[in-house]
């Protein structure tokens, strides 16, 4: 079994030295902080653009969305949201292929799949919305609560993805 390499100063330092995808640092209410701190700037991108995806979907579910609609009255919800959602996906459209991308040139195989899975259902989501949008216009109100579960899903898998390229 290998010895854990353990650096208290960052890799770019150290540039020569073989370097884990890990440091365990210092602990705060007995709570060990890891510091990541990999050789390829390509893969910490990957996970830094899956994080920030992440990070976009919960804001958006646990607070804009609530916001939207306790805030906005008379209507006025709807237009905004027409206009949120197609950029949404698209910013987790290409959230995701920066993420396969760096996945990809970092050698983090795993991330490859899981950034194109996130690039997949983004679009999906995205192709999606004016048939949502048509639903909601014409009353037809089964139409649109089955395809607004599906862009919900498709959100819900687009995240769950890019969890599992900080974990995994």
């Amino acid at each position: 079994m290998k010895a854990r390499v353990i650096y208290k100063t960052p890799w770019f330092l150290h540039p020569r030295l073989p370097c884990p995808r890990y440091h365990e640092g210092d602990q705060i209410l007995g709570l060990t902080l890891f510091y990541f701190s990999g050789a390829n700037f390509v893969s910490e991108l990957a996970f830094l653009l899956a994080g920030a995806s992440l990070g976009i979907i919960v804001f958006q579910s646990a607070v804009l969305a609530p916001l939207v609609f306790t805030r906005l009255k008379d209507g006025a919800s709807g237009p905004f949201l027409r206009a949120l959602f197609p950029r949404f996906f698209l910013i987790l459209a290409v959230l995701g292929l920066g993420s396969a991308l760096g996945s990809h040139f970092g050698g983090f195989d795993r991330g490859v799949v899981l950034g194109g899975i996130a690039l997949i259902l983004a679009l999906i989501a995205y192709a999606l919305i004016p048939s949502t949008n048509r639903a909601r216009d014409e009353g037809r109100k089964q139409a649109f609560k089955v395809l607004h579960l599906a862009s919900v899903l498709l959100t819900l898998g687009i995240g769950i993805s890019n969890l599992l390229v900080l974990f995994i």
